[in-house]
C-alpha cells in the first residue's frame, strides 16, 4: 500500500492535545479530578471565612483542563508563525518489511519490531516509535477504503501487544 501526505497545523494540534491530555491515564485522571477537587474545594468554601488564595487555587484546579488546552495551542501557535517551519510531503509505503517513509529529507524504514504501539481515534491512527515519538496518519485524508486497509496490515504484520485499537 502507497500513499503521501503532509502535516498541517491541525495535524500538530490535535495529536498534541490527544497525546498530552487523553493518551496518558495521569494527564486524563489529573484533568478530571482538579476539577472536581476544585468544585468540591469551592462549595467547601461557602459561607467560610477564607483566604482570598485559596479561591485562586480553586479557579486554577476548576480551570486546569482549559489552562492546559490554552498552553498547547499557544505553543502550536507559536511553532507555526515561524515561516521557515516546512513539513515535508511524505510518501508511506506499509508493507511487509514495515512502513516505509520518504520525503525530501531521505528515506527511513520502521520495522513492525520497532514499533512502541499503535493507537486510533476518530480522525487519526497514531504509530508510536517510543513514548514520545509517533508518525500519524490521518484517516480523513486516506480515505475509508485506505483506512481499512492500513488498520488490516497493522493487525496483520504488527505484534498484537502494540495495537491498541478501540
Amino acid at each position: 500500500m502507497n500513499f503521501t501526505y503532509q502535516r498541517n497545523k491541525e495535524d500538530v494540534l490535535v495529536h498534541s492535545i490527544w497525546h498530552r491530555m487523553i493518551k496518558s491515564k495521569f494527564n486524563l485522571a489529573l484533568n478530571i479530578i482538579f476539577p472536581v477537587f476544585g468544585l468540591a474545594s469551592l462549595f467547601g468554601a461557602i459561607g467560610i471565612d477564607s483566604d482570598p488564595i485559596m479561591y485562586v487555587a480553586v479557579g486554577y484546579l476548576i480551570c486546569y483542563p482549559l489552562i492546559t488546552y490554552g498552553f498547547i495551542k499557544l505553543r502550536i501557535h507559536t511553532i507555526f508563525k515561524n515561516p521557515d517551519l516546512v513539513f515535508d510531503i511524505t510518501t508511506y509505503t506499509i508493507s511487509a518489511a514495515g512502513i516505509n517513509t520518504s520525503s525530501d529529507k531521505g528515506v527511513f524504514l520502521l520495522e513492525w519490531t520497532e514499533l512502541y504501539q499503535i493507537y486510533e481515534t476518530k480522525g487519526y491512527i497514531y504509530l508510536y516509535l517510543d513514548k514520545r515519538n509517533s508518525l500519524l496518519f490521518n484517516k480523513t485524508a486516506l480515505g475509508e477504503e485506505q483506512t481499512i486497509a492500513v488498520k488490516e496490515l497493522i493487525k496483520q504484520y504488527a505484534p498484537s501487544h502494540t495495537i491498541k485499537f478501540k
